[in-house]
C-alpha cells in the first residue's frame, strides 16, 4: 500500500474499526515499516481524542432505532433488485426522446426487411413488374427474363392507354 492510501484508510476506517481483518493487516504491517504513517495515525488518533473527550454518550431512542433500521433494509431490498438496476443503468444508453418515432422507424426496417427476403426467396416469381425488376436492377440483382414493352397485364389503365 502506499502512504496516501494508508492516510486515507486510517482517517475513514481504521480509527472506526470498521475494516476487513485482512486489509487491516495489510494496513497494520505498512505502519510497523512507515514512520511517516505511524506519525499520521498518532496526529489522527489524538485530534479525535481531543474532539470527543468531554462528550458525553447519548442514547437515540428505540423508535428511532427502528427507523434507521427500516431505512437500511430498503436501501438493501432496493440495491438487490438486479432487474430494476439492470433497466436503471440501461436507461441513459438506450434513451430515445420520441419514443414513436422510434417506433414507427422499426417497423419500416422490418417491412423492408421482410419484402427484401421475399423477393430473394420467391425469386421475383409472385409478382413480375416493372417495379420489382426496377428494385431487383437498383439491388445490382439480374433480372431473369427480359423486360417486354409489349406485355399486357391485364389493368384497365393499359387498355386504356393502349
Amino acid at each position: 500500500m502506499n502512504c496516501k492510501k494508508v492516510q486515507e484508510l486510517i482517517l475513514t476506517d481504521y480509527l472506526d474499526n470498521q475494516m476487513e481483518a485482512g486489509e487491516k493487516l495489510f494496513l497494520e504491517s505498512h505502519l510497523a515499516r512507515c514512520a511517516d504513517c505511524r506519525e499520521a495515525l498518532a496526529a489522527a488518533r489524538k485530534v479525535t481524542d481531543e474532539l470527543f473527550a468531554g462528550a458525553q454518550q447519548l442514547n437515540p431512542p428505540d423508535f428511532l432505532w427502528q427507523q434507521v433500521k427500516k431505512s437500511i433494509i430498503a436501501q438493501e431490498s432496493k440495491r438487490r433488485s438486479f432487474v430494476a438496476d439492470f433497466f436503471a443503468r440501461l436507461r441513459p444508453v438506450v434513451y430515445v426522446r420520441k419514443p414513436i418515432f422510434a417506433v414507427a422507424v422499426m417497423i419500416m426496417l422490418v417491412l423492408i426487411a421482410g419484402t427484401t427476403i421475399t423477393l430473394r426467396i420467391n425469386g421475383g416469381a409472385a409478382v413480375k413488374s416493372g417495379q420489382i425488376e426496377y428494385s431487383y436492377y437498383s439491388m445490382g440483382e439480374p433480372v431473369d427474363q427480359p423486360v417486354d414493352d409489349e406485355a399486357d397485364f391485364g389493368t384497365s389503365v393499359e387498355q386504356y392507354f393502349l
